[in-house]
């Protein structure tokens, strides 16, 4: 049963008045979640919808030196079946780092991370086979409270922290970019069905961050692997 008394509050997310992302880190420079419900087996198959859809995070240090994440791209709720994620995935995982017309170095993103339980799942081993370098997670989420209603409990603790920002428009730098606008009202639409999924990968990505010590706030360890072409968006001003 979904417990409808779970409400994301709108102050929660910060507002990047800029036309050009923060610098990412080195370590963690951006993070792919991916939610299909071919990527899950047992009694939360299709219990979130039956679309598949995506979020990208660039992960970066803000100037109070907390770790937090800024949105960068939003594949949409669409219906796909198991061949098609794995073509997506792997799309996913190319330029998706900086919209810097500079070359920028290290694999993007840094992970894409996917839902998994305990039951091996041939279609995470075939995304895995098309990553192109990218880091592909499993996030098992019977270990961090099984339902997304339970996952989304365990991160609105960081999401109320201010941790995530999304894009003002580049002409109005008091508003949201149409796709961070757009993000912004699923989210708040949660628990309808539309938003399942996609709150799914919000939440996803921040407790495999949490349980990786990002939000203990440590400074980065600088890795740089090869050089990557920019993240396509918009240019800096």
């Amino acid at each position: 049963m979904r417990e409808l008394d779970i409400i994301i509050d709108q102050d929660w997310f910060q507002l990047w008045k800029h036309s050009y992302y923060p610098p990412t880190r080195t370590d963690v420079r951006s993070i792919t979640s991916l939610y299909s419900p071919h990527l899950i087996d047992g009694v939360e198959k299709f219990s979130n919808g039956t679309f598949t859809t995506a979020v990208t995070f660039g992960a970066f240090t803000n100037k109070n030196k907390k770790n937090c994440l800024i949105l960068f791209s939003v594949f949409p709720p669409l219906s796909l079946n198991p061949n098609q994620v794995i073509t997506n995935a792997k799309n996913l995982c190319c330029n998706y780092l900086n919209n810097s017309s500079l070359l920028i170095e290290g694999v993007s993103p840094s992970y894409m991370v996917v839902p998994s339980d305990e039951i091996r799942n041939p279609l995470i081993s075939e995304i895995r086979k098309n990553k192109a370098e990218v880091m592909v997670q499993q996030f098992k989420y019977l270990d961090f409270g099984k339902t997304l209603d339970n996952l989304l409990k365990r991160a609105l603790n960081r999401i109320a922290e201010n941790r995530i920002y999304l894009m003002s428009d580049p002409f109005d730098h008091n508003k949201l970019r149409n796709q961070d606008n757009g993000f912004m009202k699923t989210v708040l639409n949660y628990p309808e069905e539309r938003s399942r999924g996609i709150v799914w990968c919000l939440t996803q990505a921040i407790l495999f961050l949490e349980h990786r010590g990002y939000f203990q706030d440590r400074a980065e360890e600088k890795k740089i692997n090869n050089r990557l072409m920019p993240y396509y968006g918009i240019d800096n001003v």
